[in-house]
């Protein structure tokens, strides 16, 4: 989806550094070419002497000195070649772009180093990088929503590892606009590029249903047991697709237990060392301060698109009737779906009811409570997957190209063994 001026981006200095592929997407060998092909054009010089797909590498490369001479200038300016990345529009964005990420062409980079847009004060979101660990989720996370619902997610073109790092980077199709890129100051003329963009990925469908055919999408996603625990505006596309894989769960159940997931806030963060009897104590007496359900997150994914369209002046259904259309969708819904005020005390009576069922309860890397009914398919996964990377750390490049390749096929197989079999 194209249409976003020259502005909308910011240019991030690149250089060549070699990896090798673990997992190619065989629907897009071509996409994976064109961006091959528009690298070696880039780096006019380059000698091609690795097989297709080894000469996708690529890493940032900012000039780190506080002054420069022109001389050093000019030597920097030698070393680097200059692609793009988003740069983040929406005034409600925490973010100047993306910080880790470039694109080329069809190929969308995630986790080729920090550029100019990793300004936030905390590693996790400005380090650059992406551990092998995260890119074997991200695949495994966008193949099984590829196979549910191929619609509904920005597909993968390929995984990588680094060859002189043990490190990862992804590529993915570019071709989308994230909500975070979508402001209301945007000129007509571009909010005109987008729309026809919009028109065409809505097969030709009157702007009137577009926020109903994304509410409609997400719902379908929580039918199929996903959804997405960390919903931002910089991981939905305006067209109402999965951007960030790594932060999806899928549960198998029905979508009522699915939705007992709940993150319970208090006013201060949960003590250290807490036994989960002492954790179910913890809920039954503190005063709750927020508490968020998986139908939560479904809600605030309709109300990011909506923001966007609102800002492209598309019609959009407001909230209460987007609540009203869930409730009416999932009969369940109305225990879920209840007034802020009435929240903290409701959800700590429906949590105990729950106390003796199987359920999990532990405390989150910040502080709060995550309760979880249901069995969730990615948590298997991403145990193996840990596993996994601990195993190869030690071993050689080419082992781990190994390992990582066997544990994709093996999942992949097994998942679609699963589909067949309606488990």
């Amino acid at each position: 989806m194209n249409g976003l001026p020259e502005t909308a981006f910011f240019p991030v200095p690149i250089e060549r550094f070699s990896a090798t592929p673990f997992w190619i997407n065989p629907k897009h060998h071509n996409s994976l070419m064109e961006a091959e092909s528009l690298l070696e054009n880039l780096f006019s010089g380059f000698s091609k002497q690795r097989r297709p797909f080894h000469n996708l590498g690529i890493r940032t490369k900012l000039f780190t000195k506080p002054f420069a001479t022109k001389v050093e200038w000019q030597e920097y300016e030698a070393q680097v070649r200059y692609i793009k990345a988003e740069r983040f529009l929406d005034p409600f964005s925490s973010d100047l772009g993306s910080a880790r990420n470039a694109i080329l062409g069809p190929a969308h980079y995630k986790g080729v180093g920090r550029n100019q847009a990793a300004s936030r004060p905390d590693w996790l979101h400005s380090w650059g990088g992406m551990t092998s660990e995260e890119a074997l989720s991200e695949i495994v996370l966008e193949r099984l929503i590829s196979e549910a619902a191929p619609h509904l997610s920005v597909p993968i073109l390929g995984g990588f590892l680094y060859d002189e790092v043990d490190q990862a980077f992804i590529i993915r199709d570019s071709n989308f606009i994230r909500c975070e890129q979508i402001s209301a100051a945007l000129p007509h003329k571009t909010q005109s590029h987008i729309y026809s963009s919009l028109g065409d990925f809505f097969s030709g469908l009157p702007s009137e249903v577009w926020h109903q055919r994304t509410i409609d999408g997400f719902a379908s996603l929580f039918e199929l047991g996903f959804f997405h625990n960390s919903p931002t505006l910089g991981n939905i596309t305006v067209d109402g697709r999965i951007l960030d894989h790594y932060s999806m769960e899928r549960f198998v159940g029905s979508p009522e237990a699915n939705c007992l997931r709940c993150e319970i806030g208090f006013g201060q963060n949960v003590p250290e060392g807490l036994t989960t009897e002492q954790l179910w104590d913890y809920i039954s007496r503190e005063p709750i301060t927020q508490a968020r359900t998986s139908l939560d997150f479904v809600l605030n994914q309709c109300l990011i698109t909506q923001r966007s369209f609102d800002h492209l002046a598309v019609p959009t259904l407001q909230r209460d009737q987007i609540e009203d259309q869930l409730r009416s969708r999932f009969a369940f819904a109305g225990k879920f779906l209840v007034e802020p005020s009435s929240r903290p005390l409701h959800f700590r009576s429906l949590l105990l009811q729950h106390r003796n069922s199987e359920t999990t309860i532990y405390r989150s890397d910040y502080g709060n409570i995550i309760f979880e009914s249901g069995v969730s398919q990615r948590k298997p996964v991403i145990r193996t997957m840990t596993r996994l990377v601990k195993f190869a750390q030690h071993a050689s490049h080419e082992s781990k190209i190994d390992l990582y390749q066997k544990f994709l096929d093996e999942t992949f197989t097994k998942f679609k063994k699963d589909a067949v079999d309606g488990t």
